[in-house]
């Protein structure tokens, strides 16, 4: 049941990111894009920050229905929102698209302007060839879509998942006299000044700038936290929670069947789950 579950919610959060990602950049004014796009991993490390909170006293299961009621409220705003005027606009459907404007906007605000301008846009889209496999032999096509994809995939390979989902368990291993949950709660807080400060410099200091620190920072903390646990591997002179053939002092076992076969103090492997469930609702995509 654990593994169907995290499949749907794996499948279901894979649907929802992409679509608040278009609806974004189809109802926000350009002025503010960039940050409406970026608030999307605000809320991502919002709810890592969450479920190291929640985590931090309730088992998974107590976790897992608290996470549930952000997917709730999710589909309950989704059906009082307005459409995406831009997909009304595709439908030939230019009355409720204006009307759509209108709700987003205000009824007050002149949206001609506006309107013409996203009406352009469509039609200058739709007037383009269709995206065929010839296409992608186009530079045009094959090198925006192949600079997006690297980067997905080396964000996806450079292992921060793995730090995200296990930090209960790497600040255990330290031999740290403050409590792993706490620590954990603090790293999510400082994941979240992050994205926050990132709202504001994504317009002003522009993307590549952004994508460059941030990928060199990640690189010196990996690279750091790395040499560390192969330190500990190694060496006699760090704390021997996980050397060979050594028992982690920070584990317990536990009889229950539904849990991992070890539990970590905080539940950790609980909580690396149900983190990615909570932080799922709004997973993070680099604004176009």
């Amino acid at each position: 049941m654990i593994v169907v579950g995290r499949f749907v919610c794996g499948f279901l959060a894979g649907v929802a990111s992409p679509t608040a990602q278009i609806y974004i950049s189809e109802v926000s004014s350009p002025s503010i894009r960039g940050r409406l796009a970026s608030l999307t991993g605000v809320f991502l490390t919002t709810g890592v920050l969450g479920a190291y909170s929640f985590g931090a006293f309730l088992n998974w299961k107590q976790l897992s229905f608290v996470a549930i009621t952000f997917p709730a409220l999710l589909g309950l705003f989704a059906i009082v929102i307005p459409e995406s005027p831009v997909w009304y606009i595709m439908k030939k459907r230019d009355d409720s698209a204006l009307n759509s404007l209108k709700r987003l906007r205000g009824r007050d605000t002149d949206l001609h302007g506006e309107f013409k301008i996203k009406k352009e846009n469509s039609e200058r889209i739709e007037s383009k060839p269709n995206i065929t496999l010839r296409s992608l032999t186009d530079p045009k096509f094959w090198k925006p879509l192949a600079i997006s994809s690297m980067l997905m995939i080396f964000q996806q390979l450079s292992g921060n998942l793995a730090v995200v989902f296990n930090t209960v368990a790497i600040f255990e291993s330290t031999g740290s006299t403050l409590n792993p949950a706490i620590s954990s709660i603090v790293t999510g807080s400082v994941m979240v000044i992050s994205g926050i400060a990132v709202t504001f410099l994504i317009d002003k200091a522009g993307r590549k700038i952004l994508l460059l620190l941030s990928s060199a920072g990640m690189a010196v903390s990996l690279s750091i936290l790395g040499t560390y646990f192969y330190m500990q591997e190694n060496s006699d002179q760090c704390p021997p929670t996980h050397k060979k053939g050594k028992k982690n002092e920070g584990m317990t076992p536990t009889k229950d069947p539904l849990k991992p076969t070890v539990t970590m103090q905080g539940e950790n492997a609980s909580l690396s789950a149900a983190s990615q469930q909570n932080s799922g609702i709004c997973p993070f995509n680099p604004p176009a």
